[in-house]
Order: C-alpha cells, then sequence, then structure tokens
C-alpha cells in the first residue's frame, strides 16, 4: 500500500497537458502537433513512473519540439563535397526551374489543358516531345521516379504473358534506402531468369535462357559498384543483337541519366548515356531526372514508340505519373540542355559543381580563413577526392577543396553537430580525426554563411576552454 500511495504521489507531479502548452510558450510548429507530443510525454512518465522536476519535464517538451521542427524540408548547406547527395536531395534545380515552379504552383496552370484548342491535352506532352529530341528516342513517357519506371516497363511485360526476365547475377544490385533489385521484379509481377555467375556471364548465357516465356533481356547499370579482375559481361549492342535474332527486347535501367560526361572530366566507361543505349539497339532504356541529368526526381522512359505506347495505356501508369511541379521543372531542365551547344555542359547546379576546377576552390577557402578567427579555432585548407554520389560513376575521385577543423578539447563529432544545428543547417563530414567542410557543393554566395558559422563556432570553442 505504501508502495502504491507513493507511486500516486509521483503521478499528482505529472503536469497537465495544458499547463506544458500554456509555459512552453511561442513555437514553430502548429499546436496540434506540439500537444500530441505533450500527450506522448506525459504517458511516458506515467508508464515509467519516474516523475522529473516540471522544469525539467518543460525544457524535455521544448526540445522535442525544436527536434521535430527542425525534421520539416529546409535549406541546408551540402559541405559534405557530394554533389549528388541523396539524403540532401540530389541535384539542386537550375534558377530558371525553381522560377517556373513558383509560376506553376501559385495558381491554375494547363497541366492538362490545350489553350489553343480548348480541349483536354495530354499530361506532360512538352516535356516527353523536348526529351525524345534531345535523346533521339522514338518516344518518351515520364513517371515519378527510375523505380516507378522499371516496375512499370516489367508489369507490362507480365500484362503481354511473357513474364520471365533475363538478368546476369551480377546485375542483381542492391539500391538507395535498401531496395534491391530482385524486390523490384517480383513487386510487377515478373519471373526473374538468372543467368551467369555475380563475376562472369556470357552472350550464351543469355541465350540459353530465352524460351517463350522470356519478356525481356534486363541489364542493370550498376551504378554503386564496379567489379575488376576476372570479369566479362556482354556490352549492350551483343545483347540487342541477340534480342533481334529472338525478337525479345531489350531493356537497359541506365539509371544516372548521364546526357555527357561532367565538365572537365574524362569520359567513365561505366556511364553509358541513354542515346548511346538507343543507338546499341536497346528498345527501352530508363533513367533518373535528379542525377547526373540535374533535374528533378522522375523515371523517364526512352525508346521504341510501340512499346511506350503500351507503357502508357498500362492502368498501373495512372499510378506513378509525375504531378504539375515535376513536370514544370523538368520542362525547363531538359530547355537548357537544347539550348546548350553540343557536347557543352548546360548550365546547371550539379553539373557546375562536379566540372568546377580546383583553383577557384582554393580561393574561395582561403577568403573564408581570412575572416574567421583562426587562433581560437585551428583551420587548415585541405585537398581531397570526393564523389558524385547518388548512385552514378562509382568508379569517379573528382578532386576538392576542403576546410578542415580540429580543436584539442572538442571531438569533431561535437563541431560538425554544432553546424548542422546552425540556420540553416551546416552539413559536413568528420574523416581523420577532423570536420570536414568541402567546398565543391557549397555555392559561392554560401560563403558568407560558412564564415559566420565558423565564427560562431570558433567563439563557442573559446568559451568552452
Amino acid at each position: 500500500m505504501a508502495a502504491m500511495g507513493g507511486r500516486a504521489h509521483e503521478f499528482r507531479k505529472i503536469p497537465s497537458v495544458d499547463q506544458l502548452l500554456n509555459d512552453l510558450g511561442e513555437a514553430e510548429l502548429a499546436r496540434p502537433l506540439i500537444a500530441e507530443l505533450a500527450r506522448a510525454l506525459t504517458r511516458e512518465l506515467r508508464q515509467t513512473g519516474e516523475v522529473a522536476a516540471y522544469p525539467e519535464i518543460l525544457a524535455r517538451l521544448r526540445s522535442q519540439v525544436d527536434g521535430l521542427s527542425r525534421s520539416r524540408l529546409q535549406p541546408v548547406v551540402n559541405a559534405t563535397g557530394i554533389c549528388l547527395h541523396t539524403n540532401l536531395g540530389r541535384a539542386p534545380l537550375a534558377e530558371p526551374a525553381v522560377r517556373k515552379l513558383a509560376e506553376v504552383a501559385g495558381g491554375y496552370c494547363n497541366l492538362e489543358y490545350d489553350p489553343v484548342q480548348g480541349s483536354r491535352s495530354r499530361r506532360g506532352g512538352y516535356a516527353e516531345l523536348c526529351l525524345k529530341i534531345l535523346t533521339g528516342g522514338q518516344a518518351v513517357i515520364v513517371v515519378n521516379n527510375c523505380a516507378a519506371a522499371l516496375l512499370l516497363i516489367l508489369h507490362q511485360t507480365v500484362r503481354e504473358g511473357k513474364p520471365e526476365a533475363v538478368i546476369a547475377r551480377g546485375d542483381l544490385v542492391q539500391i538507395g534506402g535498401g531496395f534491391r533489385i530482385p524486390d523490384i521484379l517480383r513487386a510487377s509481377g515478373a519471373v526473374m531468369r538468372e543467368v551467369g555467375t555475380t563475376n562472369r556471364t556470357t552472350l550464351a548465357d543469355y541465350r540459353n535462357a530465352l524460351n517463350p516465356q522470356t519478356g525481356m533481356i534486363l541489364r542493370i547499370h550498376r551504378s554503386n559498384f564496379y567489379m575488376e579482375g576476372f570479369v566479362e559481361i556482354p556490352v549492350l549492342k551483343e545483347l540487342a543483337g541477340l534480342g533481334a535474332e529472338f525478337a525479345v527486347p531489350v531493356v537497359f535501367d541506365q539509371g544516372s541519366g548521364a546526357m555527357l560526361p561532367p565538365a572537365g572530366r574524362p569520359p567513365q566507361q561505366e556511364e553509358t548515356t541513354p542515346p548511346q543505349a538507343l543507338a546499341d539497339g536497346v528498345q527501352l532504356t530508363c533513367f533518373s531526372g535528379d542525377k547526373l541529368f540535374g533535374g528533378p526526381q522522375a523515371g523517364i522512359v526512352i525508346g521504341d514508340a510501340e512499346r511506350i505506347s503500351a507503357l502508357r495505356h498500362n492502368p498501373l501508369y495512372r499510378a506513378l505519373r509525375p504531378d504539375k511541379l515535376t513536370l514544370a521543372a523538368l520542362e525547363t531542365t531538359v530547355e537548357t540542355y537544347l539550348n546548350t551547344a553540343k557536347n557543352h555542359a548546360p548550365e546547371l547546379p550539379a553539373l557546375t559543381a562536379l566540372g568546377a576546377d580546383v583553383s577557384p576552390l582554393q580561393e574561395r577557402g582561403r577568403q573564408i580563413m581570412a575572416r574567421v578567427p583562426t587562433d581560437a579555432l585551428p583551420i587548415e585548407l585541405e585537398d581531397t577526392l570526393v564523389e558524385t554520389g547518388g548512385g552514378t560513376m562509382p568508379r569517379t575521385k573528382i578532386p576538392s577543396v576542403a576546410l578542415a577543423v580540429a580543436t584539442e578539447r572538442e571531438t569533431p563529432a561535437e563541431l560538425a553537430r554544432f553546424c548542422r544545428l546552425s540556420q540553416p543547417p551546416v552539413v559536413g563530414y568528420v574523416a581523420k580525426k577532423r570536420f570536414y567542410l568541402d567546398l565543391r557543393t557549397v555555392f559561392p554566395d554560401q560563403d558568407p554563411i560558412l564564415i559566420d558559422r565558423l565564427t560562431a563556432l570558433a567563439s563557442w570553442v573559446a568559451a568552452k576552454t
């Protein structure tokens, strides 16, 4: 009884939700969200039976509110050096695309309306026409991402009564977020016909697997890894020849959307472009819009007109089609390509960052260091090697420049956390017992933000010593 009485006494110390909300004061989040956090907190106190002093409870709620507020979408300064950082939104959009988004999002638009004829039109027709001209494909269809594009292609094969997809075991890859190609095949209803071994698959392996149930030969771009040594796999032109011989379509998941090598970089053997794939005889190829293509998230399928038409009439397409914002940004991105001289990199932020020379980055780094009190915060300018990210060009290491910060008392993780909690968050990385801010992915107009954050970091470090 005494124990129960003590527990009841503790429960009486639990504040009401209204009291917590009133004492919390002004907050950026909507009141119902904060109320739910408060209710969850009071439930936890009742379950554990351990009730702290009221100021501590209120502080816990304030911390939870702050954490939830920071989880909302917001701009960040990408100082990781990874241009296509999946966690940070991959390719930034060019300014014309941003303006187009604002124009379209703020009111009504002609998403499926022809102002000339005064009648309904096909969604995405203009973007598809531009992509057709850019890539040389007979036809184009756009969905909401590349995984959706592959799912749609596979599902259409199943609908046509030929459910088997012949695929090399070395192509059964895992992509970001834990998604695996075999899972996508199973979700579509398609049947995998695995051929070859992990490291070696011959044309004969593909040939021997073909049968009346074969709906396609499927090649998957090894976007986030590569194999060297005792390795063999037929090139696309050989597969296309085999497909033509047996009247079996060849589908290539190109993935990255690379239309040309990044400015100033040598061509990468593993980055076959979509136009090259079509020229090699592939019937369909799909790729992402927000990787090396430099646009919004989208899945773009190009190739044979009859097969694209079948995809368009597949009932699954309606669930996968893009919205007006995706199409607005995609239209503007493709226009940028079309208005750029052949074999030149278009002015898109991701491609510009990938092709930037090291010398200007070094000069920017020196200017930043000159404006930060480095006596309190030791900073060095260090040459680095970064990756493109986003599951693209896994062999490529790009020379870059970073501000390397290290102090005697604070750990690199503490320095990184301080910068992440700024407004906007500044995201770097920790390596070799240092905190790095790589300048390749920091836009020049964001340098003042770095200066401000590093100055604040210097003051924080000085105050702790």
